[in-house]
């Protein structure tokens, strides 16, 4: 009689562990980072025998007998979310969730080499408070591009844009002087003739009209 309870006792036993619902942990990290191109093994260990493994990604449901998964990512800077859950005859188990990085793809050559140089300079002439040094340097990107011409052209395009507006000589002819004595320096030599011939015309034709108008 004993023997007989102890072979049912077993075979319940027996029958209660092959019909456990199965429960699955991960087989190493759930939160992986890699270069693009990389495979990916998502492997699990179950408490149970399972019928059928899930491997859900991008939406996409994959089904197999086995407990792991290969996976090829191949798109750099990119974000991958992966689900996986087995089930057997007796109900479905956890689910695992996997967060996938892809790294992005590291540039061939270096940074070009940029020229500090400029740079250097008007720092060096704020901290010496050189203030015509300070102006001379924040010309840089311009006369590097088409030189020293640049301060005839800072020089005479408000002079004549004032002049045709107004149609008189009193404030160009101001601000001719303030910007002549400001950028006189800087002008190339073959125009500074130019320019102090131009305001002292300036002045000229000022004062004639003045005094034609005080008539």
């Amino acid at each position: 009689m004993k023997n007989i309870m102890y072979a049912a006792l077993i075979f319940l036993l027996l029958c209660g562990i092959s019909t456990a619902t199965p429960a699955i942990t991960p087989i190493g990290n759930t939160n992986i980072v890699i270069a693009n191109g990389t495979d990916v093994n998502f492997a699990f260990n179950s408490t149970e025998a399972i019928t059928t493994s899930h491997f859900i990604l991008d939406g996409v449901d994959t089904t197999s007998s086995e407990r792991s998964m290969i996976y090829s990512f191949d798109e750099p800077t990119t974000y991958y979310n992966v689900t996986v859950y087995a089930e057997n005859s007796n109900g479905i188990s956890n689910s695992i969730e996997y967060h996938v990085t892809t790294k992005r793809i590291m540039a061939a050559t270096g940074v070009a080499y940029v020229d500090e140089t400029r740079y250097e300079v008007l720092k060096e002439n704020f901290e010496d408070l050189d203030y015509e040094g300070i102006m001379s340097s924040a010309m840089f990107p311009f006369t590097d591009l088409i030189g020293r011409i640049f301060y005839l052209v800072l020089f005479a395009m408000p002079f004549l844009l004032l002049w045709k507006q107004q149609e008189r000589m009193t404030i160009p002819t101001v601000l001719a002087l303030t910007l002549g004595c400001l950028f006189i320096g800087f002008i190339p030599e073959q125009f500074k003739n130019f320019i102090i011939y131009a305001v002292i015309l300036s002045f000229a034709a000022n004062f004639f009209f003045m005094s034609r108008e005080r008539r």
